[in-house]
């Protein structure tokens, strides 16, 4: 990688090994980091699948995948349908629910 970083538990280890002078290597799939990216997982379990020249069965995970699909599909549906809808708190008390 020539640029950026890489954070949280996959930037400790990747790290910790270069200073104690470890080979390490981290192979990463591109997410949004708001929501659970199966598609992302694919990507790496495919790269990794041509690095070791070895056949990863990826049913179950395309099955999540397509799951996901529709669950983003409703959620965006939903989107749509409160589009223009405006809100109000005309006293502008905090509205919480206990």
């Amino acid at each position: 990688m020539n640029q950026g970083m890489i954070t949280g538990m996959n930037g400790i280890l990747i790290g910790t090994a270069k200073i104690r002078g470890i080979e390490g290597y981290s192979l990463l799939g591109e997410t949004s980091g708001y929501t659970i990216d199966p598609n992302s997982s694919r990507a790496v379990l495919e790269s990794l699948s041509k690095i070791l020249k070895m056949e990863i069965n990826l049913e179950k995970l395309i099955d999540k995948i397509n799951e996901s699909n529709e669950l983003m599909s409703q959620v965006e549906g939903m989107k749509s349908k409160t589009e223009g809808i405006e809100y109000s708190n005309k006293d502008n008390s905090s509205q919480y629910i206990s």
